[in-house]
C-alpha cells in the first residue's frame, strides 16, 4: 500500500478531504486488502467448493469496503478512487509481463 500513499494523498488533497475522512478512507482501504490477504492465506486450494468460497469471501469483502469508501466520498469520488488503483494494477501487471520476457 506504500506505494500507492503518494496517489491516494493527491486525490485526497483534490477532494480537500479533512483528516479523520483520509484517515477513515485508508483504514477501509487496507481492512478491504487485510481482508483479501487472510482469504488468500486460509484457501486451502481443496476443490471447486473451497474455490467458490474463496471468491465469495472477496466478493463480501469487496462489497464492504465498496460501501465503506462510498459513504466516505461519494460516487463519482469513488469511482476515481477505484480508476486510479486499476491504473496501478495495469502498470504493475505490465512491469511483471516486462520481467518474464528474454532480456526484460
Amino acid at each position: 500500500m506504500n506505494y500507492r500513499m503518494p496517489g491516494y494523498q493527491r486525490l485526497f488533497d483534490e477532494w480537500k478531504l479533512t483528516h479523520d475522512v483520509r484517515a477513515d478512507v485508508l483504514k477501509s482501504i487496507r481492512a478491504r486488502e487485510e481482508n483479501s490477504i487472510n482469504n488468500i492465506l486460509n484457501y486451502t486450494g481443496d476443490g471447486a467448493q473451497d474455490h467458490k468460497g474463496l471468491q465469495t469471501k472477496d466478493l463480501i469483502n469487496d462489497g464492504v469496503a465498496e460501501l465503506e469508501l462510498k459513504a466516505l466520498l461519494g460516487d463519482e469520488r469513488f469511482r476515481q478512487l477505484v480508476a486510479y488503483e486499476k491504473k496501478l494494477q495495469q502498470e504493475a501487471r505490465g512491469k511483471r509481463l516486462e520481467a518474464r520476457r528474454p532480456g526484460g
